[in-house]
């Protein structure tokens, strides 16, 4: 069955006779969409198993209600999904702006508001799964372990929330001065700081930007610490883009 197909059976269960179209798609997701709903088909990788259907759908049940994410209709054992389409922009399609930066931070806060799960983002784990299968073997240079032994052991310092962990500009949608966050493909408890540091890392923000959205953040922390920290962030999503490959 093709995927476009797996999707118009998920989309006759739930409902939706609207017409469905490519919206998206890579190496983990093909992403389908009508007027009223998105469609996820997961498309399996090794490299991924750490972060389950099980560990994702734990994540919207305790977020249900949750005012900065969509409601999700279906969700399978493969971690096949559809839920209800949002108005707005992405940061992605947008591009950063300092105006927006309140209503993330608030759309985070209210991710973080909600209960923690059992299963824990562990950036060590996450560091090594990711390098294992990245092809790079064996040598790790002083700055990289330098960075990441710090990290592991100051990240851990901070309050765990349930997070969203993966805030790229393309799972933030902006839309009446209000920002929503969709996929949470990674999310599960992990120390506050993180999804703030992801922002950051993962948008390309420029020194500028990154201490304009650190400032309204709130976080209990130096600003050249938070920088530092982004480092290990570099390297991990780094390692798991060559795993993509």
């Amino acid at each position: 069955m093709t995927e476009l197909e797996q999707t118009r059976r998920i989309a006759e269960q739930i409902g939706d006779e609207g017409e469905i179209k490519p919206l998206s798609g890579g190496t983990s997701n093909a992403i389908f969409a009508s007027s009223s709903f998105v469609y996820r088909i997961k498309r399996p990788h090794l490299v991924d198993e750490i972060d389950s259907p099980e560990r994702e759908m734990l994540a919207v049940d305790l977020s249900m209600g949750c005012p900065c994410l969509p409601e999700v209709l279906y969700f399978d054992g493969r971690g096949n999904k559809a839920e209800r389409r949002l108005d707005g922009i992405t940061v992605s399609q947008k591009g950063v702006d300092e105006a927006d930066f309140p209503a993330i931070i608030k759309a985070i806060e209210q991710l973080h508001a909600m209960p923690e799960s059992e299963y824990r983002f562990d950036l060590v784990q996450r560091y090594w799964q990711y390098k294992d299968h990245s092809g790079i073997k064996g040598y790790i240079s002083p700055f990289e372990r330098n960075v990441m032994a710090y990290a592991s052991h100051r990240i851990e310092q901070f309050p765990h929330r349930l997070s969203h962990n993966d805030l790229w500009g393309g799972n933030i949608l902006i839309d009446g001065g209000q920002a929503k966050l969709i996929d949470l493909e990674f999310a599960s408890t992990a120390p506050e700081v993180f999804d703030y540091l992801s922002f950051v890392e993962e948008n390309g923000l420029t020194l500028g930007q990154a201490k304009s959205f650190f400032g309204l953040s709130g976080l209990k922390m130096d600003f050249d610490d938070f920088v530092l920290l982004t480092y290990a962030l570099d390297i991990i999503w780094a390692y798991w883009a060559l795993c993509r490959q």
